[in-house]
């Protein structure tokens, strides 16, 4: 609660402020077509992991998911510093808006 001021009683006004907190963006191009292909992926082939008591959680590996990007077209076929270079820059996007994580040799979607 925020003072706006008083009125005529000397009473307090007040108002509320609402953070709206991190703002998503939606991925688009590129990482969404990445996004799109590590859903399918996970769907399709994803591990519950071990340790987790939350039964929905898969996660795929980081191989997984470069292989997929390959076959679907997302990342070239044909050179490998092009297909690094666009890795880089689906990921850092994808971690920055908080749609993917990558911990130790796996991947998932948050």
């Amino acid at each position: 609660m925020v003072e706006v001021g008083r009125d005529e009683d000397d009473e307090m006004i007040t108002t509320c402020i609402v953070d709206p907190g991190e703002v998503v963006r939606r991925p688009k191009g590129q990482q969404a077509s990445a996004l799109r292909v590590l859903q399918k992926v996970i769907n399709e082939l994803g591990e519950h992991w071990p340790e987790s008591t939350v039964p929905a959680s898969k996660r795929i590996t980081i191989e997984q998911f470069k292989a997929a990007l390959k076959v679907e077209g997302v990342t070239s076929r044909d050179n490998p510093g092009t297909a690094r270079k666009q890795w880089e820059r689906i990921t850092k996007g994808l971690i920055k808006n908080g749609l993917l994580v990558i911990q130790d040799d796996f991947c998932w979607t948050t």
